[in-house]
């Protein structure tokens, strides 16, 4: 959204945006606070809304409307176009749960950093068609991929990286250079599309015609270069997009983020690839974003690839399991694993002082509390649009806790189910932090959609429902896996154990989760 201000702003084109249930039409650009939406005073006149009225629902937040369809189209033509062409790998993937073995192209390097769960995952994508790195949270996935990727393209074979998002994908093309370590210099590299760290704007097509494009050039034009380079970096949208430079085709696709991404996307990334296809991911992370209204909901964009190859087991032949998480304290970590990974996922984070804020790692704050609805918003919408003032107000008396036992405020972040809880959170910590507000821009405060791939060292979860029929975003599983993980050495859980534990709310399986949760938390209140 802030690149699309940035850039719409500059052309002053015009946006769409959600108000409650209304579509308005509205232009946008950076501020220093932001981002400054406007709209015309006769588009809303011609919707009869108020502005007063819209100035209030924008209290509560604006939705955002990205228009993907020229993106879908030019997926769907890039697909038909390639439809003559065999794809073995789709197969593998899709084929009934066998493995296909090839003779290695490359030897594996044994990194001595990685441990035995990630050198086993670049030996079995160096030996078969299709492999499945299945990196629940802090495993280094990425870590993996990218030793993976360098040791291809040491040993002169072509690799393509991608992913869904241009900033998993700058991660993913930075560990591979840091892998690379020297040989980076001398090593045709292309990262294609609009680069978010700014440090790889070196391999990107403004720098190539500069002395200070970082890597060794593969051809005089742009064009040549990215097809003839041995490292090529570009999200699944720069794939299929017709205006792209065409890259070629690689000895391996690595593909990163594959649990949130749509399986036509991902099917497209393997036309390019000869030999072999890795996709990284975690089934019992974030599924693909899919609109939950639409019109004609379709199982190729809202099920995981996890889902359409059948894969659940972790011992699944074309999936290598990484073991061993790095990112959270021993009982957090113990919590996921029991919860989501049967038990297997090991911690190997070293011993260290464990906050005792809370005199536990693990606590879960009992607070009940009465959900309300956004009145700005109709009964349409207000399933979405829940907050839950008790439960705030204990959310801030944790944070002040935090604060005052020393915790800085960059190491909090606050996971909330719905935007009008996250903007009632932001509102009633920055009257509790009157004189010292610049704390509260160090504190995450988001949904669980917006914390994917990120962590803190503090992470305080609010479910937010209370004596009402729960949301997908309370009850599904994976939402809560995402959740939990952010978690480095403090978590805290505010909620209503009275409620959550409740049957006439949850399923069987559902209170099982909360069960364990509790379980393996210090209760307090």
């Amino acid at each position: 959204m802030l690149r699309d201000a940035y850039f719409k702003g500059q052309r002053r084109e015009e946006c769409l945006f959600k108000i409650g249930d209304r579509l308005v039409p509205g232009l946008m650009g950076l501020d220093s606070g932001g981002v400054a939406v406007g709209f015309s005073l006769d588009e809303l006149a011609q919707r009869g809304l108020d502005p007063e009225w819209v100035c209030g629902a924008t209290d509560h937040g604006l939705e955002y409307i990205m228009d993907s369809r020229d993106l879908v189209k030019y997926l769907h033509e890039f697909l038909a176009d390639s439809s003559d062409v065999e794809n073995r790998f789709c197969e593998d993937i899709f084929g009934g749960g066998e493995a296909t073995p090839i003779e290695p192209i490359a030897q594996p390097v044994d990194y001595p950093d990685l441990n035995a769960s990630q050198q086993r995952a670049i030996e079995r994508a160096l030996s078969q068609q299709v492999t499945f790195v299945w990196g629940p949270p802090g495993t280094g996935k990425t870590k993996t991929l990218a030793a993976l990727a360098a040791n291809l393209v040491t040993s002169d074979k072509r690799v393509l990286l991608s992913t869904l998002s241009n900033m998993a994908l700058d991660q993913l093309l930075h560990a591979t250079i840091h892998r690379l370590g020297s040989a980076a210099r001398a090593t045709t590299i292309a990262r294609m599309g609009t680069q978010m760290d700014e440090t790889l704007e070196g391999y990107g097509r403004r720098a190539f015609p500069e002395s200070r494009f970082r890597a060794k050039r593969a051809g005089y034009t742009w064009g040549d270069h990215v097809h003839e380079s041995n490292l090529v970096a570009a999200n699944f949208t720069m794939l299929t997009f017709p205006g792209a430079a065409y890259p070629g085709t690689f000895d391996y696709v690595i593909a990163d983020e594959v649990s949130m991404a749509n399986i036509p996307n991902l099917v497209a990334a393997t036309y390019y690839a000869d030999t072999g296809v890795v996709f990284g991911g975690d089934p019992f992370q974030l599924p693909p974003i899919y609109p939950e209204d639409a019109e004609i909901p379709n199982e190729w964009f809202t099920d995981s690839i996890f889902d359409k190859a059948g894969i659940s087991d972790l011992h699944d032949p074309r999936v290598a399991f990484l073991d061993t998480q790095y990112r959270m304290q021993k009982d957090i970590g113990d919590l996921v694993s029991d919860l989501f990974y049967h038990n297997e996922l090991k911690t190997g984070t070293k011993p260290s002082e464990v906050l005792t804020v809370f005199d536990a790692p693990v606590v879960f704050i009992q607070c009940a509390g009465r959900v309300r609805y956004s009145e700005v918003y109709t009964t349409d919408a207000e399933d979405h649009r829940r907050f839950n003032e008790s439960h705030a107000e204990a959310i801030v008396d944790a944070v002040l806790s935090l604060l005052e036992s020393g915790v800085d405020s960059s190491d909090i972040g606050i996971i909330t189910p719905y935007n009008a809880q996250v903007v009632l959170v932001a509102r009633t910590l920055q009257n509790a932090l009157s004189g010292r507000e610049h704390l509260l821009k160090d504190i995450k405060i988001s949904t669980v959609h917006s914390f994917q791939g990120q962590e803190r060292h503090v992470i305080i979860i609010d479910f937010t429902d209370d004596n009402v029929p729960p949301t997908h975003l309370t009850a599904k599983w994976n939402l809560v896996n995402v959740a939990l993980s952010r978690a480095r050495e403090q978590l805290v859980i505010v909620g209503n154990k009275d409620y959550l534990l409740n049957d006439e709310f949850f399923t069987p399986s559902e209170i099982g989760i909360f069960e364990k949760l509790i379980g393996h938390a210090r209760v307090i209140g």
